[in-house]
């Protein structure tokens, strides 16, 4: 498991609203937002898990959507790759 951070350099509040994968990869799950509304100068966090399959390379893109027009949606590149059974 991995902890992904968003942190919000703007000025005002940013409400974050969702979290997908770009594409239906069952290697990687994306957990909720530790908070949906991120103050300035503070972060949040969402959790992906990865679960690979044996030798196999594991490319998807997360996207996250929130109220900013300038900054959302946002892609957040993914990969992982499972070990080679021996």
């Amino acid at each position: 498991m991995e902890v992904e951070t968003l942190c919000n350099r703007g000025m005002a509040d940013l409400h974050l609203m969702n979290a997908a994968l770009r594409d239906d990869d069952p290697a990687f799950e994306l957990g909720s937002f530790s908070t949906v509304q991120v103050s300035p100068d503070e972060c949040s966090t969402f959790e992906v898990t990865f679960s690979p399959q044996a030798g196999v390379v594991s490319k998807v893109a997360a996207i996250i959507d929130c109220d900013d027009d300038d900054g959302c949606p946002e892609e957040v590149s993914l990969r992982g790759e499972g070990m080679a059974a021996r």
